[in-house]
């Protein structure tokens, strides 16, 4: 029995780092996969369903096959050498598969569905052979571990749950270590030697455990001399058992597709949601076999408690609506108490422990519970749990297609998981209906209890507001934000988010929002944003050509505005990729930045992955522009291997340029991403427009070194749509444009000469990103400074300037000198620092005294400037009304000076004062502050008027008079004043 104990021991230990191999597998052949067939919906699900639909053949195909094989740790060991060796070559395949996918994409030109059925079938036959060898593990190893079957539960329960938590462990190694680490290939090499290690393992097993092997033959002679066991249940009721569990699959992979919809708005889409999701749902499945599968087996009735487990399902999952609503408030709690990635991620598994947990322990317990009610006997336990795995899996892939591309479309999210927990609840009503040993007046009286449940939890349950809408992104809601455009489409949920009117200048702007992500919207600095990317690559192609680029391709659609500001110059067709389908419905909210695009005869817009469709296609661009994504949203678009891949569909003379964001980097992912880009060409530029303060510039990568026609592009931005498109950000100008120049590889490849290179199989930017945010929350200041730094003339690269030549050049470089003191007073005003960027743009002024644009720049730093003082004195001048109101008139003297130390223009602070003065017959001193605020602010009529009452009481009636009458000038309807004024005449 001791030999037993120490075999079991050990296979649960083989079988945790079984359970560990497949989920690293999942994690990293997912993010081979879709760099082949793309990161949509449709891919991401195939590749999916490809990969648990092998799950369920090998499940199938094996538990009968272990029923007839005597020994089940060779068994087991054949199939982990089989996953190990199939893993080994796994790169290899994966290249054949690519090779024969492009021909195909190439040589035929098919529908999207027919390409959907071409990705499934190559995804099938590439993951088909190890999920299929993984399927088989779980019924292989039930025979060898159950070796009584009144303790069938435990010992199922023991099984799952190990490998289910090593599942867990897989997953989360992979996603915060292993690829970052070793690199993607790297680590399936790793975990193949694990997995042929844990062949070795279990065939020493095998050799060290005749004893078993023979007790095994005895048992079996032992049951097959004895007639066939009764079956406990008539037989309609295991067939009721499967149709449920494989429901119940069903149900929590919808479950999963739901939440996951949901907690991405609160997680935030980075590389690190996926795993904190996924391992926040397999620990609970883990957790729920390993704690209560022992106790299963002392249960007298089973079949209720299964059905009372799908009831508890289905509530739990209501009520993780409710849930949402306070999800934010809690990670916000924990992430302000202690600020550091670290918190981060545990406030993070936190939000997903709250949703999660609960219903995913009950499922946990449902699989052990499951086999045990199902299973008739011992001899064909491995049949058994076969069944029973495989229709909860092969529900589980219908549940994972039914939730992402039939219940949010049709129904949405809230009331997808409505639907679901309804679903679970009629599954309870279902197996207490099919009990033979329950009495049918408790059978109807549970049934009527549900049937009262369920529209009253449907009718309770708050449908007003989508519940991604309780995150931080959306807090203004309360405060006068409105959501113009809401739809929860396959593979994501976009808004158009209506802000409140901003305080700088009162105006009222829109956001477009993916997963609760801002990608483009109608403010200033997005607006300009979105006009250099659409602008300048090429105007950029045609001032270095001559030509006017004849194909543009862009990556993602946003509002339209760069895709518009494209089709202002004379091209012949704009290829626009974009992923996800909502935004394209969502661009009627935009229409003053795109003027209906669709209906522009150049543009043909595709809703599929960039990165495949250039893999696939033949196409050749002259300008390739990759709009607003950020890194850490999207880093396959930010590597090396997508970076070489634009440049082979471009043209000899083309231009590629992509969006570099300065918001949410370090200095050290910003060095990445720029040196990435420079892996893959030879020439590369970086461009800011400073027209606005911004938190985008652009990178340009060419294979040929740009040449600037001074000519050309004077021609070119007089072309009369291109000049009004420019002109609504302040870009209309030559000088203004070549002024957005910042630096080039001469300068750049010395900088990042130390850094690292994002590539597909080390995602650098994707990984480091979200980490160097938490230590560095604001990072546009510095890297500001390091393009003032890297700062260089553009004249080198400006021809044909003419018989002007001389005044050019110097225009140039007082432009250049300008720009340097203007990018340091966007770094200045980033953080807040407003007197020091307010001097830096009176020193940008003094060299380029008749560019409008820096006197635009250095109004709005002054506007700012004092927005941030009356906001810092808010909090002062409160204090001192409460005490001026109380009469506690030197304290409140005090707290108004101290106010005007950090701000001497406070029209309240000196108003105040000279209210104080006045109560204290100090009549000069509160005349000297009410002149000091009209100074300021000439308009304000209680000033002119408390300043007109202070003339009357000290006689100087004529003054008095005066002063009313400007009041009643700018305000004809001030009665007190008309009232004072009649009183004077009749003095």
């Amino acid at each position: 029995m001791r030999r037993r104990g120490t075999i079991q021991a050990a296979v649960l230990v083989l079988f945790f780092l079984s359970g560990a191999t497949g989920l690293v597998y999942e994690v990293v052949w997912h993010k081979m996969l879709v760099l082949v067939f793309g990161s949509t919906a449709f891919a991401t699900a195939t590749i999916l369903a490809s990969f648990m639909s092998g799950l369920a053949l090998g499940s199938f195909f094996f538990g009968r096959f272990a029923d007839r094989y005597r020994e089940p740790l060779k068994v087991y060991a054949y199939l982990e050498a089989g996953i190990g060796v199939f893993a080994l070559l796994f790169p290899v395949i994966l290249s054949g598969v690519t090779a024969v996918y492009v021909a195909i994409y190439q040589r035929f030109d098919a529908t999207f569905y027919l390409f959907s059925l071409l990705r499934f079938i190559l995804s099938f036959l590439i993951l088909v052979i190890p999920s299929f060898l993984m399927g088989g593990t779980l019924p292989v190893l039930s025979k060898l571990f159950v070796r009584e079957f009144g303790r069938l539960g435990s010992g199922i329960g023991n099984l799952y749950g190990t490998n289910t938590l090593g599942a867990v462990a897989g997953t989360f190694s992979a996603g915060f270590f292993f690829i970052i680490l070793f690199g993607a290939k790297e680590t399936t090499y790793i975990a193949a030697a694990v997995n042929i290690l844990l062949a070795a393992a279990a065939f020493g097993l095998s050799r060290l455990a005749p004893l078993q092997h023979q007790e095994h033959r005895q048992s079996t002679r032992s049951a097959d001399s004895r007639p066939p066991d009764r079956p406990r249940y008539p037989r309609y009721v295991y067939f009721v058992i499967l149709g449920v569990y494989g429901l119940s699959g069903l149900c929590a992979l919808a479950y999963e597709v739901l939440w996951t919809r949901v907690l991405v708005f609160y997680v935030h889409s980075t590389t690190y949601a996926f795993t904190i999701m996924l391992t926040s749902f397999l620990l609970g499945i883990a957790l729920g076999s390993l704690v209560f599968g022992r106790l299963i087996d002392k249960w007298n009735r089973q079949l209720g408690w299964l059905a009372f487990i799908e009831v508890l399902i289905g509530l739990f999952a209501i009520l993780s609506i409710w849930e949402f609503r306070a999800l934010d408030d809690l990670m916000v709690s924990l992430t302000d108490r202690v600020p550091s990635w670290q918190m981060f991620v545990v406030a993070r598994y936190a939000g997903a422990f709250l949703i999660m947990f609960i219903p995913t322990l009950l499922m946990g317990i449902a699989f052990p519970l499951a086999s045990k009610i199902y299973s008739q006997n011992r001899e064909r336990l491995g049949r058994y749990v076969s069944n029973v795995y495989s229709v909860n899996t092969v529900g589980s892939v219908l549940g994972s297609i039914a939730a992402g591309f039939v219940m949010i479309p049709l129904l949405g999210i809230t009331n997808g998981i409505i639907l679901v927990a309804s679903l679970n609840l009629v599954l309870g009503i279902v197996l207490l209906l099919a009990n033979p040993s329950m009495r049918r007046s408790a059978k109807w009286a549970v049934v009527a209890a549900i049937a009262v449940i369920i529209p009253v939890a449907a009718a309770a349950v708050p449908t007003d507001r989508p519940l991604g809408l309780y995150s931080r992104p959306f807090r203004d809601l309360e405060q006068g934000g409105k959501v113009l455009f809401y739809d929860e489409g396959i593979g994501a949920t976009v808004t158009v988010h209506q802000l409140p009117p901003d305080p700088a200048d009162q105006q009222v702007y829109k956001l477009l929002e993916v997963d609760g992500v801002n990608v483009a919207g109608t403010m200033p600095m997005l607006r300009l944003s979105q006009k250099l990317q659409g602008h300048l690559p090429v105007l950029l192609y045609k001032a270095s050509t001559g030509k006017d680029p004849d194909n543009v391709f862009l990556l993602g659609m946003g509002t339209g505005a760069s895709s518009y500001a494209a089709t202002r110059h004379r091209i012949n067709r704009l290829d626009i990729l974009e992923i996800v389908a909502a935004e394209v419905d969502a661009l009627r909210y935009f229409r003053e930045l795109n003027r209906d695009i669709l209906n522009e005869p150049k543009v043909r817009i595709r809703i599929d992955d960039a990165r495949n469709f250039l893999l696939a296609t033949q196409e050749k661009y002259d300008v390739i522009e990759s709009d607003t994504i950020h890194p850490e949203q999207n880093a396959n678009v930010f590597s090396r291997e997508y970076f070489e891949l634009a440049r082979e569909r471009l043209s000899e003379d083309g231009v590629f340029s992509v969006w570099l964001p300065m918001y949410g980097m370090s200095e050290e992912t910003f060095k990445i991403l720029i040196n990435t880009l420079y892996s893959a060409f030879p020439h590369v530029t970086v461009w800011y427009a400073s027209t606005q303060p911004t938190r985008h510039a652009l990178l340009v990568g060419s294979k040929q070194k740009l040449k600037i026609d001074y000519g050309l592009l004077q021609e070119e931005l007089a072309h009369p749509p291109v000049r009004e498109s420019l002109a609504e950000v302040g870009l209309e100008d030559v000088f203004t444009v070549l002024g957005s120049f910042i630096t080039d590889e001469s300068r750049l490849s010395g900088y990042v000469a130390d850094s690292l290179v994002s590539t597909d199989n080390r995602p650098y930017l994707a990984y480091y990103n979200p980490i160097q945010k938490g230590r560095f929350p604001l990072t546009e200041p510095r890297v500001l400074q390091i393009f003032a730094q890297l700062s260089l003339p553009v004249v080198p690269y400006v021809v044909n300037m003419g018989a002007a030549e001389t005044r050019i050049r110097t225009t140039l470089e007082h432009r250049s000198q300008a720009r340097t003191h203007v990018l340091r007073a966007i770094a200045h005003d980033y953080g807040r620092d407003y007197p020091n960027s307010i001097a830096e743009l009176e020193n940008a002024q003094a060299l380029t005294p008749d560019d409008g644009k820096i006197k635009n720049l250095l109004e709005l730093a002054r506007a700012k400037q004092f927005a941030d003082a009356e906001k810092r004195a808010q909090p002062a001048v409160t204090e001192g009304a409460g005490l001026l109101k109380a009469g506690r008139l030197d304290d409140a003297e005090a707290v108004f000076r101290s106010v005007l130390e950090f701000h001497p223009a406070s029209a309240v602070a000196r108003y105040s004062l000279a209210t104080i003065h006045y109560a204290r017959a100090e009549h000069a001193q509160a005349t000297e502050e009410l002149l000091r605020v009209l100074e300021l602010y000439p308009d304000n009529v209680d000033a002119r008027y408390s300043l007109a009452i202070v003339h009357t009481r000290m006689g100087e009636h004529e003054q008095a008079q005066l002063e009313l009458q400007e009041v009643l000038k700018l305000a004809p309807d001030h009665e007190r004043a008309r009232t004072a004024l009649a009183n004077l005449k009749e003095r």
